[in-house]
């Protein structure tokens, strides 16, 4: 799930920075990437905050939170680098999202 919301965030920059006019291209990547990894950050923060303190269980929390962020960073560097790499599996998502 979070690598089809980081293929829309990649290809959605793309098609920004596309634009013949934009002149800060960098400014809508970060603003991508940084809409990439918030929603995952806002989860795992409420997530952390509604369950109880238990070393253990909360250190499996953090690392499974970890992990779902590190595979949207991945996907987002990947397909930012390689839009044409989304058309297979995302293809059906994305034709319904833009």
């Amino acid at each position: 799930m979070w690598a089809g919301w980081s293929a829309y965030c990649a290809l959605l920059a793309h098609r920004f920075v596309a634009d013949p006019s934009v002149t800060a291209s960098r400014l809508y990547w970060l603003i991508a990437f940084g809409s990439c990894t918030a929603p995952l950050s806002y989860l795992l923060n409420a997530e952390n905050a509604a369950a109880p303190a238990s070393g253990d269980a909360e250190r499996r929390r953090n690392i499974g939170g970890a992990m779902y962020t590190l595979v949207a960073i991945v996907a987002f560097a990947i397909l930012a680098c390689w839009p044409s790499m989304s058309k297979e599996p995302f293809g059906w998502l994305l034709r319904h999202l833009m």
